[in-house]
């Protein structure tokens, strides 16, 4: 008995038209050619911080003491939740110019020493005098809400990188490494903090036709600057918690971005 056979509907031939269309795109082998003397990239993803950039920075709040609100000082450290990465740049051939832009909303802070008595505001300087004031360790530490008056802590960045490839073709994959200068910011607390920065990490490309590619990237940075909350203030700090003065004269951040972007290839 022959059996006939079943119909395939026109959404079903488009599916598998779609399909046909990918494999070819992904799987045919690339004729072998010079990459593209320049491009033009935009990407957009994500940012996740490793570390604590606001650390050891001294806050006057409003808490519960003994049953009682009272209005005293702390040293506390800020942390800041993931956010986001964009970058708009210009390759050539193997190397990379880019101009980066990354926020990090504030999360949790950590309360480490409480002050005996308030601290007196010195309103004309936006700061705090804590000069009369002794402290004693928090053990534990308490956990508060965000303490830096801002929405997040804002990063830009001008790096130059270089692209080491692994593999060529239709798909390919390589490791960028490269540096600049950053510019770091909590909003509302003073001047930009000027430091360096560098990364590495790895991207795969996914060459549509000559002209566009696609491509995945993922990126670890470090970053270091001038002290957050300043030398001065930051150095008094460091001698109430009982640490390092040099750690006073500069702040730092490790964290990742997972990006997906894409460019414009011009011959």
């Amino acid at each position: 008995m022959i059996h006939p056979h079943p119909k395939i509907g026109p959404a079903a031939s488009a599916l598998v038209a779609f399909a046909a269309l990918v494999a070819v795109t992904v799987l045919a082998p690339s004729p072998a050619q010079a990459r593209p003397k320049l491009g033009v990239e935009l990407r957009l993803g994500l940012a996740i911080p490793f570390s604590r950039y606001v650390r050891t920075t001294l806050v006057q709040l409003d808490r519960e003491v003994n049953g009682t609100v009272q209005t005293l000082p702390y040293i506390a450290d800020a942390t800041n939740d993931g956010g986001l990465a964009a970058s708009i740049g210009l390759t050539f051939r193997s190397v990379e110019l880019s101009l980066n832009f990354f926020t990090f909303p504030w999360g949790q802070s950590h309360l480490r020493y409480q002050g005996d008595k308030a601290a007196r505001v010195i309103a004309d300087q936006n700061r705090l005098d804590d000069a009369e004031v002794r402290y004693t360790a928090l053990n534990p530490n308490q956990t508060t809400g965000p303490i830096i008056p801002s929405d997040d802590l804002s990063v830009v960045t001008i790096d130059g990188g270089y692209r080491i490839y692994l593999t060529e073709g239709r798909i390919e994959a390589y490791v960028p490494v490269g540096g600049g200068l950053t510019l770091a910011n909590e909003r509302n607390r003073g001047e930009n903090k000027i430091g360096i920065h560098v990364f590495g990490g790895v991207t795969t490309d996914l060459n549509i036709i000559r002209s566009l590619t696609l491509f995945f990237d993922a990126r670890y940075h470090f970053l270091l600057t001038e002290d957050a909350v300043g030398v001065n203030q930051a150095s008094q700090n460091a001698v109430t918690a009982d640490e390092n003065v040099l750690s006073a004269l500069f702040s730092n951040l490790h964290f990742a971005t997972f990006t997906v972007g894409m460019r414009y290839n011009i011959d």
